[in-house]
C-alpha cells in the first residue's frame, strides 16, 4: 500500500515539474518572439543609417569634384 501511495506522489511531482517546463517553454518561445521583432526593427534602422551615410559620402565626393 505505502508502495502504491508513493507512486502516486511521484507521478504529480512528475507532472507538477513537465507543467513548470511546459510554462518555461511558452516564456521562452514568447521572449523570442519579441527578440525577433525588435531583431527586424534593429536592422531596418541600421540600413537607414548606412543609407544616410551613403548619401553624405557620395555628397561628399560630389563637392569636392566640383571644386577641383
Amino acid at each position: 500500500m505505502q508502495n502504491l501511495g508513493a507512486l502516486e506522489v511521484a507521478d504529480a511531482a512528475d507532472e507538477a515539474v513537465s507543467q513548470q517546463e511546459k510554462l518555461i517553454d511558452i516564456q521562452q518561445k514568447n521572449d523570442l518572439s519579441v527578440l525577433v521583432a525588435y531583431d527586424h526593427e534593429i536592422i531596418m534602422l541600421l540600413k537607414c543609417i548606412v543609407v544616410l551615410v551613403c548619401l553624405v559620402i557620395v555628397g561628399i565626393a560630389y563637392v569636392v569634384a566640383r571644386l577641383s
